[in-house]
């Protein structure tokens, strides 16, 4: 919440981290980008099945969550608390997907999927992969080193939102009274695409994002200042637990 004096402190010392949300409904959120270097060892979400990330899930519900549930402070028995998850999904994993959780259904209080891409199909996903220039070039080829002309010019017609610049164009959204600038990133974009990427435009648009996020990550690496909260004074106190937003999007109070 912009109006948190935690953010507005973080914000003043790192501002380049910070972005407006593209999920408050009612506009009163902003984001935080930290980038995060995996340690050596570490299991990223692309190596993980997801099936064993369920488990994982299912693991903590059962021996966390439900064993440690005091029933007589409980409204009703049948109510708990959920283990917060979202589950990456491999295109060939969904039916194996399907039936353990409908196998294991009483284990779940909720699950949250995304697909493998989802970290390119919606904006501002959380633990979004970040490939590194190498990587990139190895998966989409020297085409990637020449997109960055493309990746401007949906910056500048569509007020910095690259996600919604890349559907405009994957997506046909375009219509014959739009501006000059976005028509011409449609024009570009799809001659881009059909001399180096076979005419899939939605095959660009994923390398455009990788590029793109690698180039924040790099930024964000370079320039984010520690962040001493030992120095923070709050002055007001704007809690009212009346108020407390219990579900996303500030549909339901408490």
């Amino acid at each position: 919440n912009v109006l948190e004096a935690p953010y507005q402190y973080f914000k003043r010392l790192n501002p380049q981290a910070c972005e407006k949300s593209r999920w408050s409904a009612n506009n009163t959120d902003e984001v935080i980008k930290f980038p995060i270097e995996v340690p050596d060892g570490a299991k990223t979400k692309n190596q993980l099945p997801a099936t064993e990330m369920l488990a994982i899930v299912k693991d903590t519900q059962k021996n966390w969550v439900n064993s440690g549930k005091n029933k007589s402070l409980c409204t009703q028995d049948f109510l708990s608390h959920n283990v917060s998850n979202t589950v990456t999904v491999k295109p060939d994993e969904w039916g194996n997907v399907t039936k353990y959780i409908y196998d294991n259904r009483k284990y779940f209080a909720g699950i949250s999927l995304i697909p493998q891409s989802g970290d390119k199909d919606y904006p501002q996903a959380p633990f979004t992969t970040v490939y590194t220039s190498r990587e990139i070039v190895k998966e989409y080829g020297d085409a990637a080193l020449w997109c960055s002309g493309l990746i401007e010019l949906g910056l500048n017609a569509f007020e910095n939102n690259l996600w919604a610049a890349c559907d405009y164009v994957s997506m046909n959204q375009a219509k014959e009274n739009d501006t000059q600038e976005k028509l011409l990133f449609v024009t570009k974009m799809k001659n881009f695409a059909g001399k180096y990427f076979n005419g899939d435009v939605k095959r660009l648009t994923y390398c455009m994002k990788d590029v793109y996020n690698w180039k924040i990550y790099c930024d964000l690496f370079d320039s984010y200042q520690k962040v001493d909260y030992t120095q923070l004074l709050e002055t007001e106190d704007n809690t009212a637990g009346i108020e407390e937003v219990s579900c996303a999007g500030g549909a339901c109070l408490i």
